[in-house]
C-alpha cells in the first residue's frame, strides 16, 4: 500500500458497500461493477486530487511515469444554463476558459447542449496528457461532476452525446476505468474511487485495507 493512503473496496457498486451509495449520492449504476478508493485523510480535496488519480493510474498500469499517458476527461456543468446565444458560441470549454481553465492543454474536445424546460444541460469531454501538472486539478476544483477514464486497450471512441450512463456503462463493457473525486469541494480530505470489472481493478484491489465510513 502507498504510504499515507487509505483505501476501500467494493465487490458491486450496485449494492451497499464501505465505498459510498453511488445512485443516491452519484447517480452512478452499472451491472457487475466494481471500485475501488484510496483517499489521502490529511489532505484536502483542493491540493491532492491530481496527485492521487495520477498515483491510481501508475498503480493500474505498472508504469513508473506517465509521459504520453492520455486521459480522456468528461464534464458536466451542473447548473442548468441560460439558452442564450453566447452560451450556445462558448459551449462547454469556451465557459470553463472563463473560469480559468487553460482549455488549450485539452485535446479531442467535443461539447454538448441538451435544452431542458428551464435552460441548458452542458457537458462535453476531451484528452488530457497526464505528464501535465495543474490541470486535474482546477477541473476538480471547477465542478462536481468531472470523470476520467482510461483503459490498457485501444478503446473505441464513445459518444458521451448519449449521456453518462450510456457512456459509462460502454466504457466498462470496452475493459475502460472511470474515476471521480467523492464529496464536495470543501472536503477535509481527498478521495478518488476507481470504477470498472473487478479484473481491470485487480491491480488496485491488491492494495486495498478495510473501511467503514461512507461519503
Amino acid at each position: 500500500m502507498v504510504a499515507n493512503v487509505f483505501s476501500r473496496f467494493a465487490e458491486d457498486i450496485s449494492t451497499a458497500n464501505d465505498i459510498a451509495n453511488f445512485y443516491g449520492r452519484y447517480s452512478i449504476e452499472g451491472e457487475n461493477v466494481s471500485a475501488v478508493s484510496w483517499a489521502l485523510t490529511k489532505q484536502a480535496r483542493r491540493e491532492g486530487s491530481e496527485e492521487l488519480l495520477k498515483m491510481m493510474i501508475m498503480k493500474l498500469l505498472s508504469v513508473d511515469k506517465l509521459e504520453g499517458v492520455k486521459l480522456r476527461v468528461v464534464v458536466e456543468i451542473s447548473a442548468l444554463q441560460p439558452d442564450s446565444t453566447i452560451v450556445n458560441h462558448k459551449k462547454l470549454w469556451g465557459l470553463l476558459k472563463d473560469r480559468g481553465i487553460n482549455v488549450d492543454k485539452v485535446s479531442h474536445k467535443v461539447s454538448f447542449l441538451q435544452k431542458q424546460n428551464d435552460g441548458l444541460r452542458i457537458s462535453g469531454a476531451g484528452m488530457i496528457d497526464l505528464s501535465q501538472k495543474g490541470l486535474i486539478s482546477r477541473l476538480v476544483n471547477t465542478e462536481l461532476n468531472v470523470y476520467f477514464s482510461i483503459s490498457r486497450y485501444d478503446p473505441k471512441e464513445i459518444d458521451y452525446g448519449k449521456g453518462r450512463y450510456y457512456w459509462m456503462n460502454e466504457t466498462w463493457r470496452e475493459g475502460g476505468v472511470i474515476f471521480f473525486a467523492l464529496g464536495f469541494f470543501d472536503e477535509p480530505s481527498c478521495e478518488i474511487v476507481a470504477m470498472g470489472n473487478r479484473k481491470e481493478l485487480r491491480n488496485l484491489i491488491t492494495d486495498c485495507d478495510t473501511g467503514s465510513s461512507h461519503s
